[in-house]
């Protein structure tokens, strides 16, 4: 994890010298707040997992077992992949032995993205191929094109090659047709795709709009200032 975290925070600290004043200090307020609560933070993550832990020991039905395996996983997943790798499949399997459909293609789709993630991409591909879009529900179409997407963005990552560069953005594409345009995510895509597009003013206009609004602590926050530092790069600067 901490190999995909550094460069993107690395990335953010050498282009704050391009930003105007106010959002530069904006963004540091914001980023000593989140620093400072971590500590905080990783206390309750613990302490809540440790809840969680308890009550899978004490749990008497694959149903329970599957409802707090599941939030095991996602407790797990931005604090110990691994973990979340294991917790996921213990869902898997029980929502396979309830037969409930559902939650056996969200849990596939977030392994796919956990396997990716730590270069386990034989097993995520496993998935993938095994999974018919036209079979999955209208529901799920965005978590099956997401899962498409970052399985060839970690996989381009390693293998450097434009061919699967170009299915990141096919998937992108496709994913994008299938939210809702007001979305934060519609809106991070699409601004990825104006940055690829050269039209780096407005996709950066867009990113420091929707960075406003988005918690230091959310998932998203590190990837809206990665997007900005690429439009930076993109102009040169």
């Amino acid at each position: 994890m901490q190999k995909l975290i550094l460069p993107i925070f690395f990335l953010f600290t050498t282009i704050l010298g391009s930003f105007a004043r106010d959002n530069v200090e904006a963004i540091l307020d914001s980023l000593d707040q989140t620093i400072g609560q971590k500590q905080q933070f990783e206390k309750q993550k613990e302490k809540e997992i440790e809840l969680l832990k308890q009550w899978l020991q004490e749990s008497s039905s694959f149903r329970e077992v599957f409802d707090l395996s599941s939030r095991l996983s996602k407790a797990y997943e931005k604090y110990q992949i691994d973990s979340a790798i294991v917790y996921a499949e213990e869902a898997l399997k029980c929502a396979r032995k309830l037969n409930l459909s559902e939650n056996i293609y969200q849990t596939n789709f977030q392994l796919v993205t956990l396997y990716s993630s730590t270069g386990m991409f034989r097993e995520a591909e496993v998935i993938l191929e095994s999974t018919d879009k036209d079979e999955v529900p209208n529901d799920l179409l965005s978590r099956y094109f997401e899962a498409y997407r970052l399985f060839f963005n970690y996989y381009a990552a390693n293998v450097r090659t434009n061919d699967y560069l170009n299915k990141t953005r096919a998937y992108r594409d496709s994913l994008m047709q299938v939210l809702k345009p007001e979305t934060r995510s519609y809106r991070i895509h699409q601004a990825e795709a104006l940055i690829e597009e050269g039209r780096t003013d407005k996709a950066k206009e867009q990113l420091l709009e929707i960075l406003k609004a988005t918690a230091p602590e959310d998932s998203d926050y590190a990837l809206i200032t990665f997007l900005i530092g690429l439009a930076e790069e993109a102009d040169g600067r």
